[in-house]
């Protein structure tokens, strides 16, 4: 059984919903996936990076800090 750790070129274009490369990173910032750039030039996207236990919550949002002034 041979199983890649990396999309393969029709998983990505179906991601994407492009063939060319370029087309297919700025979808992928776009959408937030993590990838790498490839030598080639085309990305990469892990298989472990799209899985749900890999998915990052976004921080909580906090509370601006507001000015104290202590007057005497």
């Amino acid at each position: 059984m041979n199983q890649s750790f990396c999309l393969t070129k029709e998983e990505l274009q179906e991601l994407t919903g492009f063939k060319y490369p370029r087309k297919q990173i700025e979808a992928l910032i776009f959408m937030g996936v993590k990838f790498r750039v490839r030598p080639d030039g085309t990305p990469a996207v892990l298989h472990s990076d799209l899985t749900p236990e890999k998915a990052e919550e976004p921080p909580p949002k906090r509370r601006p800090v507001e000015p104290r002034f202590d007057l005497i």
